[in-house]
């Protein structure tokens, strides 16, 4: 028998009838013995789960069967561990599973960093403690590829960029570059939620990783209207100039940079502004394809019938949900309509209220949702078609 730490607990029971003569033991101080650790092996990447340590080396770890298709019925589990005082990044470079059916699920410290589905490139989470899970679940039906990731120990002082700690000053600041993850991180204007100084001119630059977006939540935002402004843009593109009060509104880059710039002038100032910002991944799709779901963001975006401003097939049976964020709504600016009367129709709705039906011919009608969701349904019968419609939609 070999201890693996520096104690061996013998017990010895008798139940009290017949006695023998017992055992007898020696024991002797032996050297250390090496034992074999818990580490990540070619083997055991694509396994079913596994506990690890985190050190200051990359280690890499997926889904079963990478890159083949992970099986039916998964339920795979992930424990890593680093150094006391020090962190767990995990950098999710592709998952690829069935959307909204399969999911990785990855916490820390008993809190929910993440709980994915679908299609995601170049994703960084860091644990809040020393310990980060992941959990990959998969259903009876559809599989794909999976995920392929890699995880090392880091210092809390190393990643700024996700470090709460570490943002709590910085946040606050006269504008920072950054670097967006799925993690929400904070941006402040000067001094808040104290009023920010005359004069200020501060400029942020938040960027994204290639084929991503950077998503801003206003929150919060109070300045001397028509003098104090904060200046939105993206992709040399003005997306807002705010000034005055205003609070939850969303904004959405262009490309994978955002740029924020914020100005007073020499007399009057308020608490300014108090926002957050996110790496998002884009909705893949076109303005003119047969139904998707989208996020209503402060910047305007266009949707449309199939095939226009050409006509639209027969049979058309097309849904778009559309979401703003808690407390906004959606609205819809219906900017041109063209339907074969009484026979192919648009509808919209919103938190199971029909807000209209529409057919014929249409233009410039507003539409706006009774809670955070829009829903649009388009038909068509198998006969006339028409060039169908045009519009955009917002959140507010």
């Amino acid at each position: 028998m070999v201890s693996l730490d520096n104690q061996v607990m013998i017990a010895f029971t008798t139940d009290g009838t017949i006695n023998a003569k017992g055992f007898r033991i020696s024991f002797t101080l032996a050297g250390a013995v090496t034992i074999p650790t818990t580490t990540t092996t070619t083997n055991e990447l694509a396994a079913c789960g596994f506990n690890a340590v985190a050190t200051s080396t990359s280690q890499p770890i997926t889904s079963p069967n990478y890159p083949n298709s992970y099986p039916s019925n998964a339920d795979c589990t992930w424990a890593i561990t680093a150094s006391d005082g020090m962190r767990v990044q995990l950098n999710l470079i592709r998952l690829s599973t069935e959307r909204n059916y399969d999911y990785l699920t990855i916490s820390s410290d008993g809190t929910q960093l993440a709980r994915i589905s679908g299609t995601y490139l170049n994703r960084i989470y860091t644990s809040i403690g020393n310990t980060l899970t992941l959990r990959f679940t998969s259903d009876r039906s559809v599989t794909r590829s999976g995920f392929n990731a890699t995880f090392v120990e880091v210092h809390p002082t190393t990643t700024p960029e996700t470090t709460t700690a570490e943002l709590t000053t910085q946040a606050s600041s006269c504008g920072f570059n950054a670097v967006a993850t799925s993690t929400s991180q904070p941006i402040t204007s000067p001094n808040y939620p104290n009023n920010y100084p005359n004069n200020a001119d501060c400029t942020w630059t938040i960027t994204a990783s290639d084929g991503m977006r950077v998503q801003l939540s206003l929150i919060r935002f109070s300045t001397e209207k028509n003098y104090d402004y904060l200046t939105i843009s993206s992709d040399r593109t003005r997306l807002a100039r705010n000034s005055g009060t205003y609070s939850n509104r969303i904004y959405t880059s262009i490309g994978n940079t955002l740029t924020l710039r914020f100005t007073s002038d020499r007399s009057v100032t308020r608490s300014g502004f108090n926002a957050t910002f996110v790496e998002y991944m884009p909705v893949i799709t076109t303005a003119s394809s047969c139904g998707f779901n989208a996020v209503a963001t402060s910047t305007s975006q266009p949707i449309t019938s199939p095939n226009y401003p050409r006509n639209y097939p027969n049979n058309a049976d097309c849904t778009w949900t559309i979401t703003a964020s808690d407390g906004m709504r959606v609205q819809l600016n219906l900017i041109r309509f063209s339907t074969e009367r009484s026979f192919d129709y648009l509808t919209i709705s919103s938190d199971g209220t029909q807000l209209a039906r529409n057919s014929g011919i249409y233009s410039n009608r507003k539409y706006t949702s009774i809670g955070n969701t829009l829903t649009i349904r388009f038909n068509s019968d198998s006969s006339a078609t028409r060039s169908g419609f045009n519009a955009t939609f917002v959140g507010h």
